[in-house]
């Protein structure tokens, strides 16, 4: 890397995302701060904050994931049937029906309601569940009924079975149901019936699936998994929760059990393709699958055969045609919590050295191949972007698992220049912040009244070595503080962000602002209130440019200077003591107007 007399690195309001990427777009691409680089006689190099990047010859270590090429489909739940007429029958006779056929002797996977897929006949159909099947319809080759269950108040998908054709004899059976939602159980005839599908319930009573498959937005996230019994003819599908990671996006199977599952039957086979075959017909909108790779069988069932199991799975896999997955030799797309005592000792360590080093990686001294070789090492994988002269790695996320399943995540990613790292970003946050972005937005899931895995336990306790206080101890007094926040009461997140140019060193503090009769709002960085963490690490005199912006929305960044009358010597003496609980007063705007 060529010397710079001088190093600017401007520092947006949309530092919160650094490494999250855009979700609004087909192809994401790796949020990263603008860096502007100055030498004399003056030349200015730029990457913008979401470039779109122009494929070039991506370095590769083996195995390789090659880019494929895939359609990203807008999502819906699922499909919401049209209207169809009222079966005229009497619910008593209708009741009498549903419980003569759910009481076959001997109907159990794959035959359902007295139905069994590659065997009974279309009309069979219609004459068993006389007075339940009041339309049929036929689209794309496929002749195919709906009967609704339990249609609740305002819910978008009714619990409901989907039984379809292609040639006079049933095809496949999909039975659907939403057990639970956050503490209301449902004990309807559908809710009842799939308790008993749950995956532990499955792995124990059918053994290793065939085939895993992951259900989601492709380049963005997954939020579905799905089991498949080929020889069997059956598969199953659960909502997971999911955490957003460039390089190998996260699933994870539900404590508590999952909320909604899906059982499809049909005659021994393909199971899992002819279900999308027919979903892919007949929907409109539907989700996008992928299999998911380097995953054996055994492990899969070892590793989530146990209720309230622990461990996660990434989808390994290209989010988009301009990045490249590597992978290590003997990447294991399970993710479980025997990380967790690494993570920590990296953290109270940072592996010996001192920041900008990180890990054992310093900025304008590691070359790419020893930062490869390190996360290689812990079992990571690496999603490589190319754009112009540079390069960003983006390193597969270390978690902390207790509590289950994620407490918080790291997410790390190297920027490269002339095989040298020049610049690192790093993020510790809770694995789902509130607010993604202005793209698509994972499902939200709640347990006992609380939003899933947006708070961490133990985050400002493993990240001791870098609070605001210790930060200030070790390095003095900041050139620069930045702050960011919302200026018109529409939300209360806030950063505070202090840099240090001769050193390379910008760290950011995230934290919920308080707001106040008189239009202001109290920002207090005491240790216990931090919600995540954010860095860049640079070569040493480098100049960190807040990017204070004079006219700006609801939000923007400005510095401590001009949002309070705090001056940053003052900001030192106060916060260098970690028992301060002491508040920075900021100035809002009147007649506020959010979007």
């Amino acid at each position: 890397m060529s010397e710079k007399a001088n190093r600017r690195i401007i520092l947006g309001s949309l530092l919160l995302g650094i490494i999250l990427g855009c979700l609004s777009c087909a192809e994401p691409a790796p949020t990263t701060p603008i860096v502007s680089v100055t030498a004399s006689p003056p030349a200015t190099k730029t990457v913008a904050a979401s470039p779109t990047f122009e494929p070039t010859s991506t370095p590769t270590a083996s195995p390789t994931v090659t880019p494929t090429p895939t359609p990203t489909r807008t999502r819906f739940p699922t499909r919401t049937p049209t209207p169809t007429p009222t079966s005229t029958l009497a619910p008593e006779a209708r009741r009498a029906i549903m419980e003569r056929n759910l009481s076959i002797a001997g109907c159990e996977p794959p035959c359902w309601g007295g139905i069994t897929p590659g065997k009974t006949s279309w009309q069979d159909v219609l004459d068993l569940w006389q007075g339940w099947v009041v339309k049929v319809n036929e689209k794309s080759g496929f002749t195919y009924v709906v009967i609704e269950m339990n249609r609740r108040l305002y819910a978008y998908d009714p619990d409901r079975v989907e039984i379809w054709s292609k040639d006079g004899t049933v095809t496949g059976i999909s039975i659907r149901a939403q057990l639970f939602d956050d503490d209301v159980v449902y004990t309807g005839t559908l809710n009842t019936y799939l308790t008993r599908f749950q995956l532990p319930d499955v792995l124990e009573q059918y053994g290793p699936p065939s085939r895993v498959y992951a259900e989601g937005f492709v380049g963005a996230f997954y939020n579905g998994l799905w089991t498949e019994y080929a020889d069997q003819g059956l598969s199953f599908g659960y909502t997971t929760d999911t955490v957003l990671d460039s390089a190998a996006p996260l699933i994870c199977p539900i404590a508590e059990g999952a909320p909604h599952i899906v059982a499809n039957f049909q005659a021994p086979g393909d199971t899992f393709q002819n279900y999308r075959e027919y979903v892919e017909a007949t929907e409109e909108y539907y989700d996008d699958w992928k299999e998911i790779e380097y995953l054996l069988p055994e492990a899969f069932y070892a590793a989530f055969r146990k209720p309230a199991s622990p461990n996660c799975l990434r989808v390994v896999g290209p989010i988009s045609e301009s990045m490249t997955s590597v992978l290590p030799d003997d990447f294991d797309p399970i993710l479980r919590p025997a990380e967790d005592a690494r993570l920590t000792e990296l953290l109270a360590t940072n592996s010996g050295c001192e920041l900008p080093c990180w890990w054992g990686i310093t900025p304008g001294v590691t070359r790419i191949e020893e930062v490869q070789a390190l996360f290689a090492g812990y079992g990571k994988p690496i999603g490589i972007w190319n754009w112009r002269d540079e390069a960003v790695y983006e390193v597969g996320f270390f978690a902390r698992h207790d509590p289950e399943p994620l407490d918080y995540v790291v997410r790390q990613s190297f920027i490269v220049e002339d095989g040298v790292v020049s610049a690192i970003h790093i993020d510790g946050v809770p694995p789902m912040p509130v607010n993604y972005g202005d793209g698509p937005q994972p499902d939200r899931r709640y347990h006992n009244g609380i939003q899933v895995m947006t708070m961490s336990r133990y985050l400002t306790q493993d990240w001791q070595r870098y609070s605001l206080a210790s930060t200030l101890a070790r390095f003095g007094a900041p050139s620069q503080v930045s702050l960011f926040y919302d200026h018109q009461s529409c939300g209360n997140e806030y950063s505070l962000g202090v840099a240090y140019d001769n050193l390379g060193i910008f760290i950011q503090y995230g934290g919920q602002g308080q707001h106040k009769d008189d239009n202001t709002m109290m920002l207090c960085p005491s240790p216990g209130s931090i919600t995540d963490f954010h860095f860049i690490l640079t070569t040493p005199d480098s100049e960190f440019e807040s990017g204070e912006q004079t006219e700006c929305g609801y939000r923007c960044t400005v510095s401590l200077e001009t949002a309070s009358d705090m001056s940053i010597d003052a900001f030192y003496r106060t916060y260098i003591d970690s028992a301060s609980s002491a508040c920075i007063s900021v100035l809002e705007r009147t007649e506020p107007t959010c979007p």
